[in-house]
């Protein structure tokens, strides 16, 4: 079953209580989902919908399918980020590699999204830094915890990177909510693109990708204008999430001729 509600909401299925978000928000289609026991026959639902001020309402739907839960992947990420001038950031760095402009071409969104980056890489003024992304998905917080930069930021650009390792190849569907813009590469191929200013909501946009067996890398750019920053992804199905080195990837090559392309010669200038 999936809600979406402003603000709060509970949901009993036969008398039992299935669901419950205690929450005050704004709605948007689908911010939850949940399984539920359905008996043969009639099956009673009732729904509870509490607004503290402002607008008031809700929307529910149920999957015709099997439920599949949806995982959250917080764990086994790498960060950095990149600055944009006033007004340039969200819906307007979407398509723009800001990684190209800050490394001085050095280091690519297509490089990285093909073959990965290490941790302490550099990229223009920051490194790529290991950490966790918070439940809430704040952004801000992040990498502000993870001494990335200090304070409020806006007009930034963060991308986000994660193995996910597949027992089989499969095809699955991934789930993103962003503030503001979105773009996802799997294996260096861009699987969802979403140049939006807009306030974040757990799972606002739905994509199918092709994962193979064994390691997948997954990069997520995720562009702020102003006022809050912050991503959710999840993925429905079961994989495991991993930092995993250019090396252990199999990615990291020798340079031709002169050309720059190990992340430790990128790093160090060399």
């Amino acid at each position: 079953m999936k809600t979406g509600s402003d603000d709060s909401v509970k949901v009993w299925v036969n008398g039992e209580v299935a669901f419950t978000n205690a929450v005050n928000r704004g709605r948007s289609m689908w911010q939850d989902e949940f399984g539920i026991s359905l008996k043969q026959g009639d099956n009673l639902i009732m729904i509870k919908v509490s607004d503290a001020g402002g607008g008031w309402g809700m929307h529910m739907g149920i999957l015709e399918e099997p439920y599949v839960p949806i995982v959250d992947i917080l764990t086994n990420w790498l960060w950095v980020i990149t600055k944009q001038e006033q007004d340039q950031g969200g819906a307007a760095a979407t398509d723009v590699d800001t990684l190209a402009i800050a490394s001085k071409d050095l280091v690519t969104e297509e490089m990285i999204a093909r073959d990965s980056a290490n941790e302490g890489d550099s990229v223009g003024d920051y490194d790529w830094t290991r950490a966790d992304l918070p439940a809430g998905g704040d952004l801000n917080v992040l990498v502000n915890e993870a001494g990335i930069a200090e304070g409020a930021l806006d007009d930034v650009t963060a991308y986000g990177l994660v193995t996910l390792v597949a027992a089989d190849t499969m095809e699955v569907e991934l789930l993103a909510g962003s503030d503001d813009s979105i773009k996802v590469w799997v294996n260096g191929e861009v699987v969802h693109n979403n140049a939006v200013n807009r306030g974040r909501a757990r799972w606002s946009d739905t994509f199918t990708a092709t994962l193979v067996k064994g390691n997948n890398i997954v990069l997520v750019k995720v562009s702020d204008r102003g006022g809050g920053w912050g991503m959710h992804f999840g993925i429905r199905g079961t994989v495991e999430t991993a930092y995993k080195s250019t090396a252990e990837l199999g990615t990291a090559v020798e340079p031709d001729g002169k050309a720059i392309t190990t992340w430790g010669r990128l790093k160090t200038g060399k």
